[in-house]
């Protein structure tokens, strides 16, 4: 390949780089500084998800669980912890509070 083109290759990598760390950063920044919102939500739906991740050297599943919530028009999911995942049921009604992408209780 001529000499521009391999630059322009390194740019691009290199601008995609950036934008993801700064993705990041910005979804960090924002969940330790939002504020906690509390809102009436309904439980819609929950899954498990399946994800691959690579432990120690050797592929590996490991679950990831939602729950999803109605709020007004809008659906707003949270991935929770395996042991609170029974705790919530479909249809359910309650007081959501969240904190940027966390949850933080329903009740």
């Amino acid at each position: 390949m001529p000499e521009p083109v391999h630059k322009v290759i390194i740019l691009l990598a290199i601008a995609c780089t950036l934008f993801l760390f700064g993705r990041i950063i910005y979804q960090v920044l924002r969940n330790k500084y939002a504020k906690v919102k509390a809102v009436k939500a309904q439980v819609v739906d929950k899954f498990k998800a399946d994800k691959f991740a690579k432990i120690y050297g050797s592929a590996a599943r490991t679950p990831q669980y939602y729950v999803v919530f109605q709020i007004g028009s809008k659906k707003k999911s949270f991935r929770i912890s395996e042991f609170s995942y029974g705790g919530y049921r479909i249809g359910e009604r309650g007081t959501l509070k969240y904190k940027g992408d966390k949850l933080v209780d329903f009740k």
